[in-house]
């Protein structure tokens, strides 16, 4: 289930994590790259001998300068793949890093 309490505006500058009424703000100069991640694991059908259900995970953080992370997943914030769409947009113009471990 989605946390609806939290929000992730993006914008010209930076980002803004906002979380219960409170928002942490991080300019595009802090970040230090984006690590996206994919993993599909079988999980297996009970009652059903040799059977399973692939499932994808896809999660992405921002690593800042200082050490601190945000991470994010399709539980965390509302239409994902739109949001890792406009993120890629706006940080592949500013050449930040985004490293990709694709376990699929």
């Amino acid at each position: 289930m989605r946390d609806r309490t939290r929000k992730i505006l993006l914008g010209e500058l930076g980002f803004a994590d906002v979380y219960c009424a409170q928002a942490a703000v991080c300019r595009w100069d802090e970040v230090r790259r984006i690590n996206e991640r994919l993993a599909t694991e079988t999980l297996p059908i009970l009652k059903i001998p040799g059977a399973g259900l692939r499932v994808t995970a896809h999660s992405i953080q921002l690593e800042r300068w200082d050490g601190k992370a945000v991470s994010l997943d399709k539980g965390s914030i509302a239409r994902f793949e739109q949001f890792v769409e406009q993120l890629r947009a706006i940080t592949s113009s500013r050449s930040i890093p985004w490293i990709v471990d694709d376990r699929r």
